[in-house]
């Protein structure tokens, strides 16, 4: 185990693990109090809620966790910043599952559904709220207990849930009748809301708590400022400058646990990123004023031809009046003719023992403005001396965009 596995939260874990149950020991200890410490983060500055702490976002591990600035692309990390849910644009769905400890226990999982709406700077999320449908869950797996003559008490199942839903809004985007200014510039907020539920064993070792994050985003694109004539096209060439801020668990709710005197509140992120993009274009059709083809939608199926984009993000994380750490990411990514991406990055956090290289990969068919399916996968580091192997995560997306298919019908853009 990480050095970095220490102080008074993980011995009342533990303890509380302990406490529930006779059968939940050895390994199975172990692999929650790894769970606890996942990327190295100090227990003494950590609060609960293991699995608020953990990035959804497979496309933003394989970026060294550098993601609340990064806008473009099929999936925006709502998680990191909530604002991010302005670009969503149709109908679409993630889906993430990852194996968190290999090396200490099969069963620990960490699951994620989320489904996205938006349009014209306008984006909702819906992961468990309401309704029911998906959500984020912590799976430490199933266990026997037992009671204190040692007798079966029957199977039960330790997990962590969150169930969220969220908002991100472009006022520019949402006002304007033109595309004139949001071509050069947008700004955008968003909160996201979140009811956690840590449940240990049934009934004895459970805490839940609501939650709620918020984010800003701004974005300048100085390319967006050369107009071009109906004859000439759009200009192909596009260069974004984003920067993104976001406060994750800022209200000050706490979870009660039964073996502590004083309730654990849950980490606070402070996050800040910034990123470049840029894209070579050449399929766009025509200035943005004029009708669309059939002919062209399906080029756009392609396009941007080539896009590179650039991200770093610094995130303090703190718990009630403990002392805060930081932690450093940075990453990049190119992506061909939206079909294929090869991503890379770093990702520090020296108060945990995490100083390592980030990687991944993505494949996917795009279908115009219509819709499509893209596979993602990533490799994030561990602590260097926990003994552990590097997370391999992969994510499911897959989206349709109804509007866009009535738009091009009736020769609207």
């Amino acid at each position: 185990m990480s050095r970095s596995i220490r102080g008074r939260r993980v011995a009342a874990a533990c303890a509380v693990l302990m406490f529930v149950s006779r059968s939940i020991r050895g390994r199975r200890v172990a692999a929650a109090c790894a769970v606890l410490m996942l990327f190295g983060s100090d227990v003494n500055a950590q609060g609960a809620g293991r699995s608020m702490d953990i990035d959804l976002s497979v496309r933003s591990a394989a970026m060294g966790g550098a993601s609340s600035a990064v806008w473009w692309g099929e999936e925006q990390n709502h998680w990191a910043n909530p604002a991010l849910l302005s670009a969503t644009l149709g109908i679409r769905h993630e889906h993430g599952r990852t194996q968190l400890v290999p090396g200490l226990a099969n069963d620990v999982f960490l699951k994620s559904d989320v489904v996205k709406v938006g349009a014209s700077g306008m984006g909702l999320v819906f992961s468990g709220r309401p309704g029911g449908f998906g959500g984020a869950e912590l799976d430490y797996g199933t266990s026997v207990g037992t009671d204190p003559f040692g007798n079966s008490t029957g199977v039960f199942r330790s997990f962590e849930t969150v169930d969220s839903w969220g908002f991100g809004f472009s006022p520019i985007r949402v006002a304007m009748t033109t595309p004139t200014l949001s071509r050069v510039f947008d700004v955008a907020w968003g909160m996201n809301f979140k009811h956690a539920v840590i449940q240990l064993a049934p009934g004895t070792a459970t805490a839940e708590g609501d939650f709620r994050d918020v984010g800003v985003f701004a974005r300048f694109t100085p390319t967006g400022l050369v107009r071009r004539s109906a004859e000439q096209g759009s200009f192909p060439l596009h260069a974004d400058l984003c920067y993104g801020v976001s406060l994750l668990n800022y209200n000050d709710e706490r979870f009660h646990f039964p073996l502590e005197d004083e309730p654990t509140p849950a980490s606070l992120h402070q996050r800040h990123g910034g990123a470049l993009r840029l894209a070579f274009d050449p399929f766009t059709e025509t200035a943005d004023d004029q009708p669309p083809t059939w002919a062209g939608t399906i080029r756009e199926a392609v396009g941007p031809l080539v896009e590179f984009g650039f991200s770093v993000e610094n995130v303090s994380i703190g718990a009630g009046d403990r002392r805060d750490y930081e932690t450093r990411g940075w990453g990049m990514e190119i992506t061909v003719a939206r079909v294929f991406s090869l991503r890379r990055g770093h990702y520090t956090d020296r108060t945990g023992g995490i100083d390592g290289e980030t990687t991944g990969w993505s494949a996917g068919i795009p279908l115009g403005r219509f819709g499509g399916v893209l596979y993602q996968k990533a490799t994030f580091p561990q602590a260097s001396d926990s003994g552990l192997a590097d997370l391999e995560r992969d994510a499911w997306v897959a989206w349709i965009e109804p509007m866009a298919l009535l738009r091009v019908a009736h020769g609207r853009r």
